[in-house]
């Protein structure tokens, strides 16, 4: 595959992975622009702004989980490689639950209008791994199999692998139209979307990290699972909680 799409000139470039979350953040902004409960929220301006601050912890969030689940050291804390999706949604609802509250934006109701379309931003970043061949999946016979024969990418060369990226996309852009095509005219108390989001992100995760060939096992745990399968059933149990707790409130704050 392709990780370096144009080389511009010296260190700049233009990468696959890059560009495939740049077009998944402009897909995201318009959706979430456009949902008329945004304008009952905040405005454009409060949403941008929102949305710079949002980059910036996420990958914050993202690389700080990379670093802990992969036991590196903490030099790399300051090496900017290495990304862990889970750790961005994480990063960016803490940062979050305090910037909203400060601001006086309702809390529950704008995560809801956000998690409706979070998962197409996490569809087109997986695209963005297949093609720069990181996140690659376990060894398989399987027709479909992708085979990396360009030296610039991290998954082995020369061996047939399930495309596991791509399992990954398929699932969030399905997510994607769950949350936003059909749950969101279902589930109306402040929260709920919230809960759901979490909930299927979470098991698409355990599902797919079966198929991931990347990262090792979390022996202190079970052998069997990766660690961010192990963040992911944190998380989803989190999720269930919350939609406990959310769902037994009386539904005076509903969206319309």
């Amino acid at each position: 595959m392709y990780p370096t799409l144009i080389h511009i000139y010296g260190p700049l470039a233009i990468h696959s992975y890059g560009l495939m979350i740049l077009i998944g953040l402009l897909c995201y902004t318009w959706l979430v622009l456009n949902n008329p409960r945004r304008e009952k929220l905040l405005t454009k301006e409060q949403l941008f702004t929102i949305l710079g601050y949002g980059i910036i912890t996420g990958f914050v969030g993202g690389h700080l989980l990379y670093v802990l689940t992969e036991n590196r050291t903490l030099q790399a804390l300051v090496t900017p490689v290495g990304f862990s999706i889970l750790g961005s949604v994480i990063g960016v609802i803490l940062f979050l639950h305090l910037y909203l509250r400060a601001q006086r934006i309702p809390e529950l109701p704008f995560f809801d209008l956000i998690t409706t379309y979070a998962p197409i931003i996490q569809a087109f970043g997986r695209i963005g791994c297949f093609l720069a061949g990181c996140c690659y999946g376990s060894p398989t016979t399987l027709p479909w199999a992708i085979t990396y024969t360009n030296p610039e990418v991290e998954a082995p060369l020369c061996v047939a692998l399930h495309p596991s990226q791509l399992y990954s996309a398929v699932l969030l852009f399905g997510l994607t139209f769950l949350l936003a095509g059909v749950l969101q005219y279902r589930f109306k108390k402040p929260g709920q979307m919230l809960g759901m989001y979490l909930a299927l992100i979470s098991a698409e995760r355990f599902f797919i990290d079966f198929f991931r060939y990347d990262h090792t096992a979390l022996d202190s745990f079970c052998s069997s699972i990766s660690p961010y399968q192990g963040v992911a059933l944190l998380l989803f149990s989190f999720s269930l909680v919350l939609l406990w707790v959310v769902s037994r409130k009386k539904n005076h704050g509903a969206h319309s």
